[in-house]
């Protein structure tokens, strides 16, 4: 329900796994509603869902964008589910927030292609459990 609150009328959040967060702030900027906020209550309803099994998060990080996340607190939520961050943009915002996220055990990998091979193990490893 919090993600239907979130979305814009045009682009609801979909019924699949897959979900692009980048309408939340599509209508934040047209609300003047502060992006961390929808991203960070985006983040824990996500983490919080218990049909949720792992979060892969690709991020464009640089200065000027950075202020939409809360990373400190993204990469200090603590949960069972495993996450997967991509970053990409400015090297020295992506080495920062990198560390903050390894500092957690968060892995954050260097190609999209490496963060999709290890995100599709989790999947086999989902259907495996289930009898898939």
């Amino acid at each position: 329900q919090l993600l239907k609150e979130l979305y814009p009328e045009w682009m609801p959040p979909n019924r699949f796994a897959l979900l692009d967060l980048w309408p939340t702030m599509e209508k934040a900027m047209t609300n003047n509603v502060s992006q961390e906020e929808v991203m960070t209550r985006i983040w824990r309803a996500i983490l919080d869902d218990p049909n949720v099994e792992g979060v892969f998060n690709m991020i464009f990080v640089s200065t000027r964008f950075s202020k939409r996340y809360n990373f400190q607190e993204m990469s200090e939520n603590k949960t069972d589910k495993i996450v997967f961050m991509w970053m990409v943009g400015e090297n020295r915002a992506v080495r920062r927030i990198t560390k903050l996220f390894n500092k957690n055990n968060i892995p954050v990998f260097p190609t999209l292609e490496e963060t999709i091979r290890n995100f599709s193990i989790l999947v086999q490893e989902s259907k495996n459990k289930i009898g898939i």
